[in-house]
C-alpha cells in the first residue's frame, strides 16, 4: 500500500499548489468585484470550512480541480486545506489503487 501513500501525498500536494495559485492570482480581484457574496462565504468558511471541504471531497459530483480553485478564493487556512484534503481523499485513493492492483493481476 506504499503506492497509495505516495499517490495520496502527491495528489494532496498538487491540490494545495492549485489552491495557492488560485489564492494568489484570483482571490483579491474576485473579492473586490463581488464583495457581498464572498463576505457571506468567508463567514461560513471561518465557521465550518473544514467540514465544507471534507464534504466536497467525499461527493464525487464535484471535480477536485474546481474544489481546489474555489477554496483558494476563500479564507480557509492553507494548513487546514492540506490536512482535510489528505484525510478526505484517502478513501478514494485506496479504492483506485486497489482497483489498479486488481486490474494488473487480472488474466484474460
Amino acid at each position: 500500500m506504499a503506492g497509495a501513500a505516495d499517490y495520496l501525498f502527491a495528489s494532496t500536494l498538487g491540490a494545495t499548489l492549485a489552491f495557492l495559485l488560485s489564492r494568489f492570482l484570483f482571490r483579491n480581484p474576485i473579492e473586490k468585484r463581488f464583495p457581498r457574496p464572498f463576505e457571506a462565504v468567508n463567514r461560513g468558511v471561518e465557521r465550518d470550512g473544514a467540514l465544507y471541504l471534507f464534504t466536497l471531497r467525499l461527493v464525487p459530483v464535484f471535480p477536485f480541480f474546481m474544489i481546489n480553485l474555489v477554496m483558494g478564493l476563500t479564507r480557509i487556512r492553507t494548513f487546514t486545506f492540506y490536512w482535510v484534503s489528505q484525510v478526505a481523499m484517502l478513501p478514494g485513493t485506496a479504492i483506485y489503487v486497489n482497483a489498479g492492483g486488481q486490474l494488473g493481476s487480472w488474466k484474460a
